[in-house]
């Protein structure tokens, strides 16, 4: 079974009290109310519909959260060729193709990665999400460091930044990936587009997902 791991893909969300000390952020992608992005064909905010596209360089908005995510480039997969090479002509769309086991609407990854920035720089210690992958290798970019594989399930758990990946399985392509321990701000390593020059993004992480990668119902718990 292959597994891949996307977090990033943020288009609507409701908060649950957990806790005195901590947030939890639940996305479903269900309701696009409160979702505005800026792309190279229309620069000011407006709003997100069913089956928009974003390319790289384009930046999606939850205002009530205020966390924000930007398409990034994607890496080839390691032996195409050495050293692999990034792509800035990816993208992602959002679909009711019903493929990750959530329910409504849910996210489709084709050659992109995502970047999520939260908030005055809160720190995230736990998250899940569903998906569903149907080939093309993945990128998970956490801490700092690289990981481009065929799927998320060849990263060793814990990783060397302390970070523990773990996959309950859904069914022959689907699951659900959990991720805990201490993620970081970070400057993207890959190659920024001329939108993003200007931003002086710190991403708390950036996944990207290959050919055919479905992401749907991710949970975020924010530090206090």
């Amino acid at each position: 079974m292959k597994y891949a791991y996307v977090l990033l893909a943020i288009v609507t969300i409701s908060f649950i009290s957990c806790a005195p000390t901590k947030t939890h952020i639940k996305i479903d992608f269900d309701d696009l109310s409160t979702v505005t992005a800026m792309t190279s064909s229309n620069p000011s905010p407006h709003p997100v519909k069913l089956g928009d596209t974003f390319k790289v360089g384009d930046l999606i908005t939850e205002k009530i959260s205020g966390i924000l995510i930007a398409v990034l480039p994607f890496q080839w997969p390691p032996h195409l060729p050495n050293p692999p090479e990034w792509t800035k002509n990816g993208f992602i769309e959002i679909v009711k193709d019903n493929k990750s086991g959530g329910s409504g609407y849910e996210i489709h990854f084709d050659n992109a990665s995502l970047g999520v920035v939260v908030p005055n720089q809160k720190k995230i210690e736990k998250s899940t999400l569903k998906f569903a992958d149907y080939g093309g290798n993945v990128n998970l970019i956490e801490n700092g460091v690289m990981h481009n594989e065929d799927d998320f399930a060849s990263i060793t758990s814990p990783t060397s930044k302390g970070l523990i990946l773990k996959i309950i399985p859904g069914g022959s392509t689907s699951g659900t990936l959990q991720l805990t321990g201490t993620i970081t701000e970070f400057k993207f390593p890959g190659p920024i587009s001329p939108a993003l020059e200007s931003k002086d993004f710190s991403y708390s992480y950036v996944i990207g997902g290959g050919q055919e990668l479905w992401v749907d119902d991710l949970n975020i718990f924010i530090k206090p």
